[in-house]
């Protein structure tokens, strides 16, 4: 059933309220008949919140103009969602206590005969007016402060800062005896004859010694850079003298790298190594221990009915434990919030045992966050780029030291271990020895593979060039010269950094590259997940206005081998921001990438 009121006496805030199953049928809803089509918030909560299990019913979910809340009821299989305008949200705080209303009224009736409530309609009118009206008499009436209260006007009447120490000393202690300053006038027109003169004092030149001149900007001899001569045949550019002198690679180093060839054939192996990995590869006892998440709901005994004050000190001792496990503060609130609704009106009847229950659903809920949504097929896509005649573009960002142009290197590995042809762009122009260090990896790569005659190139026009500019010309190269993959390696960059965003938003729009991803630090933990969140949030801030915006796709996760099993920045990226770890690099050689071992990162959460 639907209800539409068009002679509706209340305001125009409350958009819709809806009550559903959680297989997806619609039982009754309300929207109001001056609203446009709010069909697309709805579904975006559905998808991102409640079939991916990130919800927190404590929290808004703004989707567009639009901020949502929603109720769920485990025994009956109900799930209530309002929505309302985002920019009202302020003055809108009853909408939670209407929400609980509504939710409570329709389940006691739904309960028994498992239909629609009779007149629901005119019992949701009453109970939105009920609510309204407790509105109204709970807000706090704001009384206007008078001028004579402030301190301004203290200071102005009496010259004394009141918020002073010495305001107190001197309303405390009345003078003995006049001064002849003031016997002249008012302490008011003290102070303002004292302001004025020590300003009458600042505005007068001084005439005892000349004015020394110091050299400007412009008399100063401008500084300039001199321009660096580049290899024509790296480059790719316009042709020129040889550049410097180059190290050759030396033999040992070479018969080193040999026992790579032939490791990176197929798709990558997942990251399960336990001399590496330590508990996250090892599964978790089933025995009763100390430690471990499972031992907090022994306490919780086997009773009929699952509440929430029951799980509530179980829950905080497992936030504590997610913390320790690096899990962001905030994340692993919402992760509880998350356990306790699914949790929360099961009854004995539904499950064996309480402990198989709340393990059962805290592992459903950090793989269901872990599982990428979706899958990102590199070599599938380069083979099929290569048909189409177009090479595959991916762009390397993120902050600096996190590893982009390493991981880089080990990706170049593993497509020429495929027969991937791969051309590299050194797009990051501003780093000193950027380019060196993908011309050495191409270097070891040309040597490494040089009877297999699989192309590796690098593509670079040397530094303080326009990194949108290089990477264009880069994948144009790359068409002309039939590469299959163009890796683009861009600057390093902190995420508040507006020109720098505002630059890597330009080399995105003008090249459209096919993946992005942002390489982070498993060592930075929750800093890394703010980094990516607020990449993200740069990223769409620049681009306001542009009709084809682009954002993060996926995600390297670095050093991960050596986090032990604090992988908790792993759930804290995927989680807020909803994009896939591709690859997590395990070590310095081009080998050491690995996928990411979902089952084994939330057994490592799980002890």
């Amino acid at each position: 059933q639907s209800w539409n009121s068009k002679n509706s006496p209340h305001p125009k805030m409350l958009e819709l309220l809806s009550i559903f199953t959680t297989g997806g049928i619609v039982l009754w809803s309300y929207k109001d008949p001056r609203t446009e089509s709010i069909d697309s918030p709805v579904n975006d909560l559905i998808q991102r919140v409640l079939i991916e299990n990130r919800g927190d019913t404590t929290a808004t979910h703004t989707s567009g103009i639009f901020g949502l809340q929603y109720r769920k009821n485990n025994d009956l299989s109900l799930i209530t969602v309002i929505a309302y305008r985002k920019s009202l949200e302020d003055k809108l705080t009853y909408m939670g206590g209407l929400l609980e209303d509504v939710s409570a009224a329709f389940a006691s009736q739904y309960k028994a005969t498992r239909s629609v409530p009779a007149n629901f309609d005119q019992q949701f009118n009453t109970l939105r007016t009920a609510a309204e009206d407790r509105f109204r008499t709970q807000r706090p009436v704001q009384v206007s402060s008078k001028f004579e209260d402030s301190q301004r006007y203290k200071l102005q009447t009496t010259g004394v800062d009141a918020r002073s120490p010495k305001a107190d000393n001197n309303s405390s202690s009345a003078p003995a005896t006049k001064s002849s300053d003031e016997e002249d006038g008012s302490p008011t027109e003290l102070s303002l004859q004292a302001r004025l003169a020590r300003l009458g004092s600042r505005s007068r030149p001084t005439t005892s010694s000349p004015k020394k001149t110091t050299p400007t900007a412009a008399d100063k001899p401008k500084r300039t850079k001199e321009a660096r001569v580049w290899d024509p045949v790296l480059t790719k550019g316009p042709s020129g003298p040889a550049s410097e002198h180059q190290e050759e690679i030396s033999a040992e180093e070479i018969d080193r790298m040999k026992q790579y060839v032939g490791k990176g054939v197929g798709d990558l192996k997942n990251f399960d190594d336990s001399a590496a990995a330590g508990p996250a590869s090892t599964p978790v006892p089933q025995k009763a221990s100390t430690g471990g998440i499972l031992s907090f709901f022994k306490s919780l005994g086997t009773g009929t009915s699952i509440t929430a004050e029951m799980l509530e000190p179980v829950l905080e001792k497992t936030r504590l434990h997610l913390i320790d496990k690096n899990v962001a503060a905030e994340v692993s609130l919402k992760l509880c919030h998350s356990l306790r609704d699914s949790l929360v009106g099961k009854t004995k009847g539904t499950f064996q045992g309480l402990e198989t229950l709340v393990r059962e659903a805290l592992e459903k809920s950090l793989t269901q966050i872990l599982t990428p949504g979706r899958h990102i097929d590199v070599l599938r896509e380069a083979r099929a780029a290569r048909g189409r005649g177009t090479p595959y573009s991916m762009v390397f960002c993120g902050v600096n030291g996190v590893g982009k142009s390493t991981n880089l290197s080990k990706i170049a590995y593993w497509l020429v271990e495929n027969k991937i042809r791969v051309l590299i762009a050194a797009c990051d122009t501003f780093r000193a020895g950027a380019v060196e260090q993908l011309r050495t990896h191409v270097r070891k790569l040309k040597t490494l593979y040089k009877a297999e005659q699989v192309p590796v190139e690098l593509f670079e026009q040397g530094y303080g060039k326009d990194d949108a500019d290089i990477a264009q010309r880069a994948i144009a190269f790359g068409r002309a010269e039939g590469f299959d993959v163009v890796l683009i390696d861009t600057a390093g960059r902190m995420q508040d950094n507006e020109p720098l965003m505002r630059a890597l938003a330009k080399l995105l729009h003008i090249n459209t590259p096919d993946l992005v991803l942002f390489v982070g630090d498993a060592l930075a933990g929750n800093e890394a997940s703010d980094q990516l969140f607020k990449f993200n949030q740069a990223l769409a801030y620049v681009q306001q206005g542009s009709t084809k915006t682009r954002s993060i796709d996926g995600i390297i996760l670095t050093k991960f081998d050596t986090i032990d099993d604090k992988v908790g920045a792993s759930i804290s990226m995927t989680f807020q921001n909803g994009q896939p770890i591709v690859f997590v690099g395990t070590g310095q050689d081009y080998p050491d990438l690995k996928r990411l071992n979902v089952g084994a990162v939330v057994q490592s959460l799980m002890s």
